[in-house]
């Protein structure tokens, strides 16, 4: 801490005496300025000095013409001093203002990239533009393959019929089998990068290597969702999933639930073929309905019968008919109910939503989505579904980044 400046510091010309006067009254008015400014150096005083001035006219004896004559020159000081302005702020001249940006380089890539069943299912190369296998699909006993079930029970005059003989024998068996042919698929991915958005980017973000790794790690990605969730179809894959059948109903709110508002409501439903946004799709929509919903009344939305291998059900609603103005609830995990509430409705899981009025529109599965003649099937379809239990091998193209130079 700075020492206080001695008397012979600040007057060293003077006499003693004369100094330690002069450093008296130096303190004295040091002491005055302190008690009128803030603890903080720097900053203005905390007191308005047209205040203090106010306040000292209010308690002397003034006559009244002079005491008004000089309030109104205060009260004029003080609209001139509310006018007064910095000519530089942080808003003006620039609204912008002329600060620096704190900006760190490179950009952070934050995107999730999990490949677990990429990472660990072995590659087999292919041959041709096929992989073809011969299936043995069920026998007598399995209920497979469309084989029915003979009853064994014999006698001791019971045969059998070998071409042309009779053996004293049980039933024969019977088998069902096919051949099976997958197509297989190419795929890719690719980038670009001009030369000037290159050449900008220097000093700052590399974009060609932010091109390469964004679409190498996007390659990455999809076939991970294809190895899981994709669709083909071609011949011998699980193709396009239905649109399914649905039941709607208006019952009254439960204790638990919040009311929709009351008025007419559209329906729609597709099968989805995706687990939420990180699928390829959903089927084409099935046939709309409308229902009433009276006041203290919920939505309900009913699929009953499964669609082989959809792993949801979207749910479309809106306030006007046509695809275009229901939109996406929510999905429904597997057949039953899913309920929509008002749109109030906070904290809702499961099979519920709150009825919304941003999301995606209908009109979107105007076309199917849920498979894709350049596809083949993944492991839930395959296993859901009535899809092959061979996934075709796929010639594996990886297009890093078409560079622009």
């Amino acid at each position: 801490m700075a020492e206080m400046p001695r008397a012979t510091d600040l007057f060293g010309d003077a006499s003693p005496v004369e100094a330690a006067q002069r450093h008296e009254e130096y303190l004295g008015e040091l002491n005055k300025s302190l008690s009128n400014s803030s603890s903080v150096p720097g900053q203005a005083p905390t007191q308005d000095p047209l205040a203090a001035m106010e306040a000292l006219a209010a308690t002397k004896s003034l006559t009244p013409d002079a005491l008004a004559g000089l309030q109104n020159a205060l009260s004029a000081q003080r609209v001139a001093m509310q006018e007064i302005q910095k000519d530089i702020t942080l808003t003006s001249p620039l609204s912008t203002s002329f600060a620096a940006f704190d900006l760190e380089a490179p950009a952070k890539l934050l995107t999730p990239r999990p490949t677990p069943l990429r990472n660990r299912i072995p590659r087999k190369k292919g041959v041709g533009t096929s992989h073809r296998v011969k299936r043995i699909l069920g026998y007598t006993g399995t209920g497979t393959g469309g084989v029915g079930n003979t009853w064994p029970g014999i006698t001791e005059s019971s045969t059998a019929t070998f071409g042309s003989i009779n053996y004293e024998r049980g039933p024969k068996i019977t088998y069902a089998a096919d051949d099976l042919v997958l197509p297989y698929n190419s795929y890719s991915l690719s980038d670009s990068v001009s030369f000037d958005a290159n050449f900008s980017g220097l000093g700052y973000q590399d974009l060609r290597q932010l091109s390469s790794t964004s679409t190498l790690y996007a390659t990455m990605l999809m076939e991970e969702r294809m190895m899981l969730m994709a669709r083909g179809t071609a011949s011998g894959y699980s193709g396009a999933l239905s649109a399914p059948t649905f039941t709607k109903a208006s019952p009254v709110a439960s204790g638990s639930q919040t009311a929709l508002a009351a008025g007419t409501y559209y329906i729609n439903v597709t099968a989805d073929a995706g687990v939420s946004a990180n699928g390829f799709g959903e089927s084409i929509l099935g046939t709309e309905v409308s229902e009433t919903v009276a006041a203290g009344d919920v939505l309900t939305v009913t699929v009953s019968t499964a669609v082989a291998g959809a792993l949801g059900y979207n749910i479309y609603v809106g306030t006007a008919t046509g695809a275009a103005n229901l939109k996406y609830q929510g999905t429904l995990k597997g057949t039953g109910t899913f309920t929509i509430q008002g749109a109030a409705a906070a904290g809702l899981t499961g099979n519920n939503a709150a009825y919304s009025t941003s999301g995606a529109a209908a009109s979107r599965a105007s076309a199917d989505t849920s498979a894709y003649a350049t596809g083949y099937d993944g492991i839930l379809p395959t296993v859901l579904g009535s899809a092959p239990l061979i996934r075709a091998a796929s010639s594996k193209q990886y297009s890093l980044s078409s560079i622009s130079q």
